[in-house]
């Protein structure tokens, strides 16, 4: 899928954040491109505005994270939001099944990484986390 022209149809903005030099992650590249997706996809389901997707590298992990503006998730959204078939809030009842979510925190787990997400200041962040090997 063309995420760019996506996004750009949806209207939002969107800031990339990713750096110069090439970073380096132990994974499976097929479950890695499809947890982007799914998240990627997500966020073209829901949100509004304006998104920030950025890629760093810290001194022990590798940090993947989309957030997006969101009015209508509560923190018991958030909390169930990698339920299998969750779709509780009011801007997810209408879309889709609800699976990608729980398939990408699936995905991150086979791959000895994280997926979490949180709600701060009305921002919907999903956080993906790969541990560096040593």
């Amino acid at each position: 899928m063309n995420y760019y022209d996506a996004f750009h149809e949806r209207q939002l903005q969107v800031d990339i954040d990713m750096p110069d030099e090439e970073i380096m992650l132990y994974a499976d590249p097929s479950a890695v491109i499809r947890v982007v997706e799914n998240l990627e996809s997500n966020v073209l389901k829901h949100a509004s505005g304006s998104v920030q997707i950025s890629l760093k590298e810290e001194s022990s992990s590798i940090v993947f994270t989309i957030r997006n503006k969101t009015d209508v998730m509560t923190e018991q959204d958030v909390e169930r939001i990698f339920d299998r078939f969750y779709t509780g809030d009011t801007a997810r009842n209408k879309k889709g099944t609800g699976l990608g979510l729980s398939i990408a925190q699936s995905l991150m787990k086979k791959m000895n990484g994280e997926l979490f997400a949180t709600l701060k200041n009305h921002q919907f962040i999903m956080t993906c986390q790969w541990k560096k090997r040593t």
